[in-house]
């Protein structure tokens, strides 16, 4: 069954369902500190209140600190992406689309990138430090500009003729759920 939770997790590494049986593993193999690490990681994906405690109980029964369960719960930014209806019937089914977070002021290097199919669009995604691309954190940022961009070509760089959508200066504690929608053609 490890086998196959980790094989999950590979495949998509936000599943929840996984996340929790491979905390539960860690822990019958008295591994607290991958079992906390597996739900600090679960906790921002889960939008129940009760499923919320019972994983922040897991995570205090693990000996996670009080500073490790914050860091399960916070830093976390909800993200509905989503097209403009105008541009539907323009965009390939098949086409990658690649949402990041970026400092304001800080390097070109996304500090998360997520990556999913057009024909996923509209969807719901959770950009937190598990998404992390670089040393630099999304929970060190107090802002991060959003971009969600569909590429035809696959490419991870801008290339004339993608879609993108863009929200600025978004606040990283307590932002909510926001929606981004792609609304606009590179030229």
């Amino acid at each position: 069954p490890t086998e196959l939770i980790n094989r999950a997790l590979e495949l998509e590494p936000q599943h929840r369902t996984a996340l929790w049986l491979a905390g539960m593993a860690a822990m019958e193999r008295r591994e607290s500190e991958a079992a906390i690490a597996y739900w600090q990681t679960l906790m921002p994906l889960l939008q129940d209140a009760e499923m919320k405690a019972e994983v922040a109980r897991l995570i205090e029964q693990a000996g996670g600190t009080p500073a490790t369960l914050a860091a399960a719960t916070s830093a976390s930014i909800t993200v509905r992406v989503e097209v403009a209806p105008e541009l539907v019937a323009d965009i390939p089914a098949d086409a990658t689309v690649f949402i990041t977070a970026r400092a304001p002021d800080g390097p070109p290097m996304p500090l998360v990138v997520v990556k999913r199919t057009a024909k996923e669009l509209p969807f719901d995604v959770v950009l937190d430090d598990t998404l992390a691309m670089s040393p630099h954190r999304l929970s060190q940022q107090s802002t991060v500009d959003l971009t969600a961009r569909i590429s035809r070509s696959g490419r991870a760089d801008r290339q004339s003729g993608d879609w993108i959508g863009e929200l600025h200066a978004v606040a990283v504690a307590g932002a909510g759920a926001l929606t981004l929608t792609i609304n606009k053609q590179i030229p």
